[in-house]
């Protein structure tokens, strides 16, 4: 019933621009009223299809896991190690799994220097591979945890928050939040549902 009173705050609150733009319709004599009509339950239509398309995705798809770019794996596996806590579970040459309680993190190896050698074409497409080693760095993830003080404390000690000025801030969509970065720089926002 929840969900139900939610959905319908929702669909009157975002349909007031909806009203305005009717009016226009309505407004101008080149459209009739049937075509106005005809057009708003159209769309209409197509967006609670496309919302219950997504629902039904939404109950295929269980967790999804952020694989960020770095330059060297064994150096960022030893900075989620030592820095952030993480163990490492899985590590090829240009791969790795890393792991803190239900979090889970893939990093993979943005190893192309080929781009420094493109001159001009470089600035036309600068990704050609997707793999350049400039993407290191380039990525961010939210990663939802338990206790956020302690791992603000934590990651406040290990040097690794975003800035010095970084505290836990709320937000107004109902979220504690910190963010911290890895040792290329790719931001990890870490935050805990008020």
């Amino acid at each position: 019933m929840e969900l139900i009173l939610k959905s319908i705050v929702v669909f009157a609150s975002t349909n007031i621009d909806d009203i305005f733009i009717l009016m226009l319709f309505f407004g101008n004599r080149s459209y009739s009223t049937k075509a106005v009509i005809l057009g708003q339950y159209l769309g209409i239509s197509t967006l609670v299809l496309l919302s219950f398309i997504g629902s039904l995705l939404n109950h295929f798809v269980d967790e999804t896991i952020p694989a960020l770019p770095v330059q060297d794996i064994k150096a960022s596996c030893a900075y989620y190690t030592n820095r952030l806590g993480f163990t490492i579970r899985h590590q090829e040459k240009t791969f790795a799994i890393a792991v803190r309680d239900d979090i889970e993190i893939h990093l993979w190896q943005s190893c192309d220097k080929s781009w420094k050698w493109r001159s001009i074409f470089l600035v036309l497409k600068p990704v050609w591979t997707g793999a350049e080693t400039f993407i290191a760095g380039t990525a961010s993830c939210r990663i939802e945890v338990q206790g956020i003080n302690e791992l603000y404390e934590e990651y406040k000690q290990q040097g690794v928050l975003h800035s010095p000025d970084t505290i836990v801030q709320e937000q107004y969509w109902g979220h504690r939040e910190f963010p911290a970065v890895d040792n290329y720089r790719n931001l990890l926002t870490f935050y805990e549902v008020m």
